[in-house]
């Protein structure tokens, strides 16, 4: 049985829409717990989903002011959505079997090829991963150690850092949150 071009973009579709609805459910979900929240702080499922939903999709929309509810662990938790939604989990899962060396499928192969659009170069992918990883990294980092120039004197060392660091990957990933109120 021949799959066609069509199908096989269905299947990725499927796939990617499962993915990331998993992955706001599960965000919401941690965003949810005591442990994310500032003590004293309202916090409901609702909040915390759409939160994580505005992250996944790097919308920067939210119905709390992210600096004043969020701790450090409710931070790190949009951090990781942020970056899973800019890059898309299927390019996440693909780096994730780079960095533990097992060869990627032909299934995997064409998936991938069909979110970076371009399936007819499978041998090129793992190249093109690296690259677009490096390149994410980088850029996050000169942006990062910039926005520390400003933020250490404002805020100290450390949460200076990561203020920087939270501020520069949003912003790189084009999703708008700031931990600053202004």
């Amino acid at each position: 049985m021949k799959i066609t071009n069509e199908k096989k973009m269905a299947q990725t579709t499927k796939l990617v829409l499962i993915s990331f609805f998993l992955l706001i459910i599960v965000g919401g979900l941690l965003l949810n717990l005591p442990i994310s929240n500032m003590p004293g702080k309202p916090h409901d499922l609702l909040n915390s989903l759409f939160t994580a939903t505005a992250s996944v999709c790097v919308a920067g929309l939210s119905t709390v002011v992210a600096g004043e509810q969020y701790t450090l662990f409710g931070h790190i938790i949009m951090l990781i959505l942020i970056q899973v939604g800019a890059l898309g989990f299927i390019f996440i899962m693909s780096t994730f079997i780079l960095i533990t060396k097992r060869k990627l499928t032909l299934k995997e192969q064409i998936n991938i090829g069909t979110v970076l659009g371009t399936p007819e170069k499978l041998n090129k992918i793992r190249t093109l991963i690296k690259r677009i990883i490096k390149f994410t990294f980088f850029s996050e980092l000169i942006g990062a150690m910039v926005l520390c120039i400003r933020f250490i004197p404002m805020f100290g060392l450390w949460k200076g850092i990561g203020q920087a660091i939270f501020t520069s990957v949003s912003s790189f990933c084009n999703c708008g949150y700031d931990l600053l109120r202004t």
